[in-house]
């Protein structure tokens, strides 16, 4: 029997799609490198997310309810925002290194400052410990924040 799930990807070898929400003007450009419904992962599900440069919110403030997220900054600066509720977000500065983590059910989001595009690594881990939602699933059911047309298309 064959595993048809993918060990090892590169980032270039997967197709990107435009990820926008209604509300803001911002959008950015992300490609699943493990996701279950794209790699066969039980789990894991990893985004490379290339936002462009100043963007003041390329996704608005949103939640997850059943996933912790993690963002890893590979490249640009910017803020990151996070909290219970919006209006209780706090604001931290963020540059290349830095790895922020958004508990489930708490706001967040990110504005990009400068001439220079962000690049993110996200990863997002299921508080239930079962998993197995697609990251599709994930942004269409599990946030209250509606995309621009459908996922994937802004």
């Amino acid at each position: 029997m064959e595993d048809d799930r993918f060990f090892c990807v590169h980032e270039d070898h997967v197709e990107g799609f435009r990820v926008a929400r209604e509300g803001s003007p911002g959008y950015l450009m992300a490609r699943k490198l493990l996701d279950p419904e794209a790699s066969g992962s039980r789990q894991a599900i990893v985004l490379i997310a290339d936002v462009p440069a100043n963007q003041r919110e390329p996704i608005p403030p949103h939640f997850h309810q059943e996933y912790e997220e993690t963002m890893y900054v590979a490249a640009g600066r910017g803020v990151f925002r996070v909290g219970p509720s919006p209006e209780t977000m706090r604001s931290i500065p963020i540059r290349p290194g830095s790895c922020c983590y958004i508990p489930a059910e708490h706001y967040h989001g990110v504005e990009v400052e400068g001439d220079q595009a962000m690049k993110l690594l996200i990863s997002y881990f299921c508080t239930l410990g079962q998993g197995g939602k697609s990251h599709r699933q994930i942004a269409l059911e599990l946030t209250n924040v509606p995309f621009q047309g459908t996922y994937g298309e802004g």
